[in-house]
């Protein structure tokens, strides 16, 4: 399975000269469409920042939300993913990518892989909110929200990140380069991603007491009309 993804923000300031900095408590910008605190918001939201995205070094969208312990995602094939919450899956989910819908009801019934489309390199917080939203951002929202806010470019900050990774179990390919070139009123951030999955294998320390557990010794491939039983060369 073959992910791409390439990401391009461009910002303008106009005027530079009248900012102050400003601090303020902390604030959700998602969860009613404009800025609330959090101690406002009603129901469960699970956010995940910056930092919690980079120390969880996942390979899709779909692993990071499973490895936050506040999902269960449905695989089936290395590279894939589909978000359930609170038993809903994906289709009675819905996906917000800074502002923009990424589905809807209507699109199928069952799973959907529309998470992979986000690359996680590129956020920079996610807010999943579990209670019911569908009063706020439609029927769309029944089972709830997550919420995915990507990075804006910097300014006056000239910087390139670039990040490899290998992973063993399906022979994971993936290379990331992103870059962020800026002025004193305009500034653009630039991110590039591929990985490459193969199928997923199981380890080779196995219990005594269950040797052939977790084996496959066949497989089925379909020929015209026709399916069959074909041996597995590597269980």
């Amino acid at each position: 399975m073959f992910l791409f993804s390439f990401f391009s923000f461009l910002l303008f300031q106009t005027n530079a000269d009248s900012l102050k900095d400003i601090k303020l408590n902390e604030v959700k910008v998602s969860v009613n469409k404009f800025e609330v605190n959090q101690l406002e918001t009603i129901g469960f939201i699970r956010q995940m920042n910056r930092l919690e995205i980079s120390k969880e070094n996942s390979s899709t969208s779909a692993d990071l939300l499973s490895n936050s312990g506040n999902f269960f995602i449905q695989k089936s094939q290395a590279g894939g993913g589909s978000p359930i919450m609170r038993g809903f899956e994906a289709n009675k989910i819905l996906l917000v990518v800074d502002g923009i819908k990424m589905n809807n009801l209507i699109y199928r019934g069952g799973h959907l892989q529309n998470i992979l489309r986000i690359d996680p390199f590129t956020l920079e917080k996610i807010d999943a909110f579990f209670g019911t939203n569908s009063l706020i951002y439609g029927s769309d929202a029944l089972g709830g929200v997550i919420y995915l806010k990507t990075k804006n470019p910097k300014f006056e900050i000239n910087e390139s990140n670039i990040f490899a990774r290998y992973g063993s179990s399906n022979n994971e390919k993936t290379i990331h380069f992103d870059l962020n070139l800026s002025k004193r009123k305009i500034a653009n951030y630039t991110s590039f991603s591929f990985s490459d999955f193969e199928n997923s294998k199981q380890g080779k320390n196995r219990n005594k007491k269950y040797p052939d557990f977790g084996k496959r010794f066949n497989y089925v491939t379909s020929n015209s009309s026709f399916d069959l039983i074909e041996q597995n060369s590597n269980e």
